[in-house]
């Protein structure tokens, strides 16, 4: 997945689409081979791709990336306050760099929440063997604090 962008996710969605055309439509069926056409010809990224891609990698990564845009997500709200603090009114717009930083923490925390499913934490002896845990061992859930975490999350063999 660290092959595509978000740019690339978003170009993808203009181009999804189905494996199989032959069970559309005529008028469905010439637009969407049009659209496939069109894709290949400027060399887009097209649903299928970026789905093939997305579902080759590994959870560690949406983990990782989670975290890292939380943390962005974090030192943008304090930058965001202490600009209303110096500016008041007269703050410069972040308007922009807010709502792009919302949409792709939003898209990854949807793959991150997809990803669990589909590897979810080994189980040992009725507990998770992996996860944040206290000073006695004692697991506990929520979102992953950092990139160690992660990494610590998904064992010795992850990639």
């Amino acid at each position: 997945m660290s092959d595509y962008s978000y740019l690339q996710w978003e170009e993808s969605t203009k181009f999804d689409i189905p494996d199989n055309l032959e069970t559309l439509d005529t008028d469905t069926f010439d637009r969407l081979s049009a659209l496939k056409e069109e894709a290949e010809a400027a060399n887009k990224t097209t649903g299928d791709a970026w789905r093939k891609a997305k579902d080759a990698t590994r959870r560690v990564f949406y983990e990782e990336t989670f975290a890292v845009l939380s943390e962005c997500w974090s030192e943008f709200q304090a930058l965001d306050k202490l600009m209303d603090e110096k500016f008041g009114q007269q703050t410069p717009g972040l308007g922009t760099l807010k709502r792009t930083l919302e949409s792709i923490r939003t898209l990854v925390e949807k793959l991150v929440k997809e990803k669990r499913i589909l590897e979810p934490d080994r189980v040992m002896d009725g507990q998770a063997a992996l996860g944040v845990g206290d000073r006695e061992g004692n697991l506990q859930g929520g979102p992953l604090r950092g990139r160690t975490e992660a990494r610590n999350q998904m064992g010795p063999n992850a990639t």
